[in-house]
């Protein structure tokens, strides 16, 4: 039997046991309490700072979309507004910085850095092609699936960017120089074949194989990293690129202007009642007897030869027009009333001499094939299109000497091209300056010709020894408004990485 001594040490023991368990469990649950409250911090943090740099990414994918749109909108404007020092911009209750520097050879490289609202930053860099299709020659179909891919074949120099969907593998003596050089395929020369030279190697951009390069082979002078060139889809000149081509030629040829809307055109005459539009007058600009003749094959609208509706592109049409045999049209200095700078937005003064003028502003189609008969230099702004093939038998280049903004020529051909020139073999006087295209080949046939513009055609051939081709730089900032891919300069993604 316990004593009560016994009892109450007994009773004393567990209450002291049953306090110990409760501070036990009290200190499990503060941890327990604690831990939560600090996971539940850590948590409540961690979505802020996830919140804050989505918002910062967002803000710089913002600024990177906005520089994009300026570039496409005014490219030197863009370049000095997110040049040295970048641009900032406020995006909601952020800001970002962009600042964007050209690599050369029509490759940009761009860093967006986009701060929330408590500072946090969040940056995307993208490396990119910005480029016109009209800045270079390019030897390629309208996609890598056209007919042909891109070819060259013969004998040439090459001066400035040059692009080629597929291989190229020269079968003659070919000089590139100043690039870049632009080759979806493998790079396989097989005859006299320089890429760049020593002291001037170029930015060659290669999707396949390529020869390795200096010192190890002496013909092929690279500047930097060769990688991957971006894939170029060409506009198309189709059926539809006719018909609006058509539509355009009619309206400007009853609209008692030089040129057309886009460039801010001064008055000429082309219709005596310019309320009803009536095409079949083409008055003289003094009226009287003279009759003023339209070129040959035009019947109601002056700037449209041939059917009033294209022919079927694939066989072309039928009304050819040869150019250097008579006069058509008017222009100043024929005593017909045009005052100075004034003329018909298509004439031809056949002078006789040793060579004859083409005045062309806007658009002027011809559904046959065109000869350019005689040495030619034209004036104005404009672009020639034809349903058929092209043949420029001797020179054609601007009156006043070089390529500007009211002296452009563009020549459009849903046939092939058929260029011989003079071969004068003089780089400071090309035989041929203008902005040429051909859904067929083009065909350079006549030895030392030069021709100074660019060049678009599935197939380019040089059949004869040392012709040449070089750029002009400029030449996209004053196309006539008809040329495929004229206000579409292309904008393409090489990489991009966040941080």
């Amino acid at each position: 039997m316990k004593t009560q001594g016994q009892v109450r040490r007994f009773v004393t023991a567990d209450e002291g046991v049953a306090l110990v368990t409760v501070l036990g469990v009290m200190a499990v649950l503060t941890i327990l309490v604690a831990s939560s409250f600090f996971l539940a911090r850590q948590s409540y943090t961690s979505t802020d700072r996830l919140e804050a740099e989505s918002q910062a990414f967002q803000k710089a994918n913002a600024g990177i979309d906005t520089m994009y749109a300026d570039l496409l909108a005014n490219s030197s404007l863009a370049l000095d507004n997110y040049g040295s020092g970048g641009r900032t911009l406020t995006v909601g209750d952020g800001t970002v910085n962009v600042s964007l520097e050209s690599m050369g050879s029509m490759e940009y490289s761009a860093i967006a850095t986009g701060y929330a609202a408590d500072g946090t930053p969040e940056s995307i860099k993208v490396r990119f092609f910005y480029l016109s299709i009209w800045d270079m020659f390019i030897a390629a179909g309208e996609d890598e699936d056209s007919i042909g891919g891109g070819k060259l074949n013969g004998n040439a120099n090459v001066d400035g960017p040059f692009y080629v969907r597929g291989d190229l593998s020269g079968t003659g003596s070919m000089d590139f120089t100043g690039g870049p050089l632009l080759v979806t395929g493998d790079i396989d020369p097989k005859g006299a074949f320089t890429v760049g030279t020593t002291a001037e190697p170029i930015k060659v951009y290669c999707g396949g194989t390529y020869p390795t390069g200096w010192p190890s082979n002496k013909n092929f002078h690279t500047v930097g990293s060769i990688s991957a060139p971006p894939e170029i889809t060409l506009p198309v000149v189709d059926a539809d690129f006719l018909d609006t081509a058509w539509s355009r030629a009619k309206t400007e040829s009853v609209d008692n202007l030089q040129g057309t809307v886009e460039f801010s055109p001064t008055d000429n005459v082309e219709v005596a009642d310019i309320i009803n539009k009536d095409a079949t007058t083409y008055p003289t600009a003094l009226g009287g007897t003279w009759v003023r003749p339209k070129a040959p094959g035009a019947t109601e609208n002056y700037k449209v030869i041939g059917a009033s509706t294209p022919s079927d592109i694939v066989t072309g049409g039928s009304t050819n027009l040869v150019l250097g045999t008579a006069d058509f049209g008017s222009w100043y200095g024929d005593g017909k009333g045009y005052t100075v700078g004034q003329w018909d937005d298509f004439a031809y003064d056949y002078t006789g001499g040793a060579y004859d003028i083409l005045y062309l502003e806007g658009t002027v189609v011809v559904d046959g094939d065109v000869t350019f008969n005689r040495s030619v230099k034209y004036r104005g702004n404009g672009a020639l299109i034809v349903n058929g093939d092209v043949t420029i038998m001797e020179n054609l280049k601007p009156y006043s000497g070089d390529m500007q903004t009211d002296e452009v020529l563009g020549i459009i051909c849903t046939g092939s091209m058929y260029i011989y020139g003079e071969g004068n073999d003089d780089w400071t006087d090309p035989d041929v300056a203008a902005a040429l295209w051909s859904n067929g080949s083009m065909n350079f046939e006549k030895q030392n010709s030069v021709v100074k513009g660019s060049i678009i055609a599935p197939l380019i051939n040089f059949p004869q020894a040392n012709f040449h081709l070089y750029s002009d730089p400029n030449l996209p900032t004053f196309l006539p408004w008809s040329m495929p891919g004229r206000d579409a300069p292309l904008l393409l993604v090489g990489s991009w990485s966040r941080s």
